[in-house]
């Protein structure tokens, strides 16, 4: 959107290392609730349909949503142009080259989401064999991310998971085990890391997008990576502080995560109408694409998403661990 209607406007370039810090959350996350089940029997395979249970269902909702788009109202789809296998591996989370040349599924997002499924098989795989997923994938992901700077332009598209990116998955395992060790910063040490990681993130605005990403792991992974360690020791210290709404948008954050591929198109084309003056006209699409996108998310949640869950989970894993695979 910025470069469609601003793209002298760099104040929100930083916003995309969003996704550096959820795959630091992911990891921590995955070490944190598994932790007291390692070498468990049957944990694997418990652990993964959890996450096909809580990814896929939505996932191929929104994705068939995009689809019947893409055929009705191509002007909201971006101009995507579909093919067989494209179109079959994007269900399937695997990276494909769409007609742009580009390794993104339908639903433009869900690349991150074939991020998520490697480090789900990985670290599903590590549970299965009954060892530490810290002492087995920390260097797993490391090859993957050294194998970046040997991958070829003819490489097929699931080598983009070849990634330096993958590293910030570890870094929230690490952080998940300090959470576990309770091996914390000091609220001062906290306060810094976030201090240093703000000015950091924010000097990237200067520098150009495509110049960023060889580099992101550096200069958005590791910053992102430190604002989650200082919040976990913050909140260790200083207690938890509990907001209804932070927690309902917490909830609804995955339907908000994929519905914006809909919702930001549709804003951005209303907004447009309008003739604000640039550049600043892309703060107020920016504004109301996210009040907007949240809103529907929370909607979409709770008379779609959490329904469709509860039923799944009812129907794979038994009403006795309904609770618990709510809860993670």
């Amino acid at each position: 959107l910025r470069d469609r209607l601003a793209p002298d406007f760099k104040l929100f370039v930083v916003g995309a290392c969003g996704v550096d810090l959820f795959f630091a959350i992911s990891g921590f996350i995955m070490v944190v609730t598994t932790r007291h089940h390692w070498g468990r029997a049957n944990i694997a395979g418990d652990f993964l349909l959890k996450r096909c249970i809580r990814i896929f269902p939505l996932y191929w909702l929104v994705t068939s949503l995009k689809l019947v788009s893409l055929l009705i109202v191509p002007d909201l789809a971006q101009h995507t142009e579909l093919q067989l296998w494209h179109t079959i591996a994007s269900y399937l989370l695997i990276p494909a080259w769409n007609s742009g040349g580009y390794p993104f599924p339908l639903l433009t997002v869900g690349w991150t989401l074939s991020f998520e499924m490697l480090f789900y098989l990985a670290f599903a795989a590590a549970l299965w064999g009954k060892r530490s997923p810290l002492l087995w994938l920390t260097p797993f992901f490391a090859v993957f991310a050294a194998l970046y700077f040997a991958r070829l332009n003819g490489w097929g598209a699931i080598f983009t998971l070849f990634d330096p990116i993958v590293l910030e998955f570890v870094m929230g395992m690490w952080i998940g085990w300090c959470a576990l060790e309770k091996r914390y910063l000091t609220p001062r040490g906290a306060g810094l890391a976030v201090i240093v990681s703000l000015i950091v993130l924010a000097a990237t605005n200067s520098v150009d997008l495509n110049t960023i990403l060889p580099y992101r792991t550096l200069v958005w992974g590791v910053p992102c990576a430190l604002i989650l360690w200082a919040a976990i020791s913050l909140e260790a210290s200083k207690g938890n502080v509990r907001l209804a709404f932070a927690g309902l948008l917490g909830d609804a954050s995955y339907m908000i995560y994929l519905i914006q591929a809909f919702t930001l198109p549709v804003v951005c084309i209303v907004l447009q109408k309008l003739h604000l003056p640039a550049p600043w006209s892309f703060v107020v699409i920016a504004v109301v694409s996210i009040i907007v996108t949240a809103l529907v998310g929370v909607i979409l949640h709770k008379i779609v998403e959490q329904p469709m869950l509860d039923g799944l989970r009812r129907l794979c894993l038994g009403a006795d661990r309904q609770t618990a695979a709510a809860k993670s």
